[in-house]
């Protein structure tokens, strides 16, 4: 919990919970490494105004950007060149973003999502979403040849709300 914030130059390995946000408003984060989480970012109620930005998650296991069971008014939240990889495939993966709020507004900018089973994108729970993607890029493809590659790798499944893919791109 907190406002009026900069959070940057962070890096975190093999958590349970990444970063988790309750009740903020006004903070900037940057240049974070998140690896090998369970959870990577959980933003819960009454968040507003955060922006992400060079943030890179790798090997999530559950969720890398997870909106909150139950939690309600999760608003303008952006994240920026962002990279989402996971070239382990865990059977438990949810997604990359995944919603479970209501009231939910958020926004991904020329973010990476590459090499994941399942969805990208997932809704479970939560009504009055508005999720936009703008110049991103969905590859189910392994960052390296080495890698494992997904091979049940699909690209959004949506629920009640609004979603904006505008200039994105998805392949393999």
């Amino acid at each position: 919990e907190g406002t009026d914030g900069i959070m940057s130059d962070i890096a975190i390995d093999m958590c349970l919970s990444g970063m988790v946000f309750r009740r903020c408003q006004n903070i900037v984060v940057s240049n974070v490494n998140i690896f090998s989480p369970n959870y990577a970012i959980t933003l819960m109620g009454g968040c507003r105004d955060i922006a992400f930005s060079n943030i890179m998650v790798s090997y999530t296991k559950y969720v890398s950007v997870l909106f909150g069971d139950a939690e309600r008014n999760i608003d303008n939240i952006l994240f920026s060149n962002c990279i989402f990889t996971n070239n382990v495939q865990h059977d438990t993966f949810a997604g990359y973003v995944h919603n479970r709020a209501s009231v939910v507004s958020a926004a991904f900018r020329s973010c990476s999502f590459r090499n994941w089973p399942r969805h990208a994108i997932s809704h479970g729970t939560g009504v009055d979403v508005a999720l936009s993607f703008d110049t991103c890029s969905f590859d189910g493809a392994p960052t390296n040849p080495l890698y494992n590659r997904s091979v049940s790798a699909r690209g959004i499944i949506t629920g009640v709300g609004r979603y904006r893919f505008t200039n994105c791109e998805f392949r393999n």
